[in-house]
């Protein structure tokens, strides 16, 4: 299971490696390996998705990793119920 913990090293990984212009204007997906990060997803329940991704927003670079995660998880079966989440909804 994918913790915000990891996230959070995925994305100052990236932020260290690539810099913010690249993490913001190429977006998460260029300087992340996301298909990695929505494989990982693909096994959690709605709640631990709903939850690992309000919490990866409180980070100070999470927005723009939660969105690239959302755009990954579409094709999940409960995809609106994880949108109905209204601080989620806004990242699609």
């Amino acid at each position: 299971m994918l913790t915000a913990k990891e996230c959070q090293e995925k994305i100052e990984e990236a932020l260290k490696k690539f810099g913010e212009y690249n993490y913001y204007d190429k977006g998460a997906e260029e300087v992340i390996s996301m298909d990695v990060v929505a494989e990982k997803m693909k096994d959690m329940s709605t709640q631990q998705v709903i939850d690992l991704l309000l919490d990866v927003l409180k980070y100070k670079h999470g927005e723009e990793f939660v969105r690239c995660c959302i755009y990954r998880i579409d094709d999940r079966e409960d995809f609106d119920t994880i949108l109905e989440n209204s601080a989620l909804g806004a990242y699609y």
